[in-house]
């Protein structure tokens, strides 16, 4: 949380490309002028995942988040420079009801569930 805080830290480094866990919304807190732009999901305000672009690149939610395959895996589509890649942006937790549904669990269910959007996007 409060990623607003910490990020002079990472932007050090240049990144073109970060996926933030645990990550307020930047809609309702901070200034974000150094991306390109983002993408936010989450339950609450103070906690969720974002995907944030810079240095030409640019990020778009590929389909909504289909929250009974896995709460927060974001499939994104990358762009830059007329090339793009599909990437999927990915926060596990902890499913106290469901031990099927936990951590590892909702990246196999995602993994089964994007394979087709995955193997489309391989270059060879």
């Amino acid at each position: 949380m409060a990623f607003r805080k910490k990020k002079e830290h990472v932007l050090e480094l240049d990144p073109d490309l970060l996926i933030i866990q645990e990550c307020e919304n930047p809609a309702k807190q901070g200034t974000w002028q150094e991306f390109s732009n983002y993408i936010w999901v989450g339950d609450n305000n103070n906690k969720g995942i974002g995907v944030f672009s810079r240095n030409d690149f640019n990020v778009k939610l590929i389909e909504e988040v289909k929250k009974d395959i896995s709460r927060y895996v974001l499939p994104v589509k990358v762009t830059s420079n007329g090339q793009e890649i599909i990437v999927l942006a990915v926060w596990t937790m902890n499913d106290t009801l469901d031990r099927k549904k936990r951590y590892i669990a909702q990246v196999y269910t995602a993994l089964k569930y994007y394979n087709n959007l995955l193997m489309n996007t391989l270059l060879y």
